[in-house]
């Protein structure tokens, strides 16, 4: 009885169970959403979209499994449910809240939770049940579940045509009156979304052309070590044959210098070859910067990129934390909390 730590459950949009996956052993785990996934995609096929209360790491996940090419060619789209996504941070949101979604409507993609609710009823019940009747007692709750949502389908549809069009009749007003006086169109209301998700993501990610100077600069210090540990086992060569050309008669005191000579050859030809990569991956990173000419210590560009390397850690610290101040001030707004707080900052 110990075994048994849930079930893992997906419905569909009117309340109608799909899927039901028992979970063993180890609780919660990806591998269940996936199992979920591949199933309702193999079952109703192209264009389905599912809400998960953490889909931004899972479409992760779901990129990575055996089942993500199939999934990305059928079209399937993840959300995060409305009442969970309000504790992710801003840009999960506007990529995945089904606030900023056109093909969700009004669904808040809550089903599971009052499934969850109507089945704390049986907790009490199958708490020291056998396999067999646990899963049994599971099963009839659910069918019953599903006769009832079945049943009441018609009120339901009419209730949420009635909500839509009670909401059309009371915003739509608001709406135009607000695109009037502020002289903004549909179109601005979607670019607004658009480009505050990319100033998030561009704060959130280091700049690739400062990244690519970066990357570089420190290839060409790396080329630097590697030529100056060169330059000083190249002239080893001549050392190397003179000394194995000496008439040593103590057969012992002759293998250690042999030792000793093949120690000096193994450590000059790692020399070179620890130079040649480093010459090679300066030389990919020009190819990719389309740089022509290298960069040495006196020109420009190395002075301004040296200087961004040594302030790195500095400059990305502040654009997140600018990150996370604009993310904190979007949802005050949005809550209509703005100005109602005081914000201390200390560095």
């Amino acid at each position: 009885m110990f075994e048994q730590t849930g079930v893992f459950v997906c419905a569909c949009r009117h309340g109608l169970v799909e899927s039901v996956v028992e979970m063993r052993h180890s609780g919660e785990r990806a591998k269940y959403p996936l199992a979920t996934v591949d199933r309702i995609i193999t079952v109703l096929g192209h264009s389905q979209a599912i809400g998960h209360d953490i889909a931004c790491s899972f479409t992760k996940t779901l990129g990575n499994s055996s089942i993500g090419i199939k999934a990305q060619g059928l079209n399937m789209m993840l959300c995060v449910n409305a009442f969970h996504g309000h504790a992710h941070n801003r840009l999960c949101q506007l990529c995945y809240h089904p606030l900023y979604l056109q093909t969700l409507g009004l669904e808040d993609l809550e089903t599971c939770e009052r499934i969850f609710l109507a089945l704390n009823s049986v907790a009490r019940t199958v708490r020291f049940s056998s396999h067999f009747h646990w899963l049994q007692y599971i099963d009839l709750h659910f069918d019953q579940w599903d006769q009832d949502r079945y049943l009441d389908l018609s009120r339901f549809l009419y209730n949420n045509y009635k909500q839509a069009l009670a909401i059309i009749q009371e915003y739509m007003p608001i709406v135009e009156e607000f695109k009037k006086s502020n002289n903004v169109t549909e179109a601005d209301f979607e670019g607004w979304r658009s480009e505050e998700l990319a100033y998030l993501t561009n704060l959130a990610q280091e700049p690739p052309e400062d990244l690519a100077k970066v990357t570089y600069i420190e290839s060409l210090e790396v080329l630097k070590a590697a030529q100056a540990s060169w330059n000083a086992v190249s002239t080893m060569n001549t050392f190397v044959t003179t000394f194995g050309a000496e008439d040593v008669n103590d057969a012992a005191h002759k293998k250690r210098n042999q030792a000793v000579v093949r120690a000096k050859i193994a450590e000059r030809n790692a020399a070179l070859r620890k130079y040649e990569r480093a010459e090679e991956a300066v030389l990919d990173m020009e190819r990719q910067m389309g740089i022509t000419e290298r960069w040495t210590e006196g020109s420009m560009a190395y002075k301004e990129g040296y200087a961004y390397l040594k302030n790195r850690r500095f400059i990305r610290a502040v654009e997140e934390l600018e990150r996370l101040v604009i993310q904190r001030l979007f949802e005050l707004s949005k809550d209509n909390l703005a100005g109602t707080g005081t914000v201390t900052l200390s560095l």
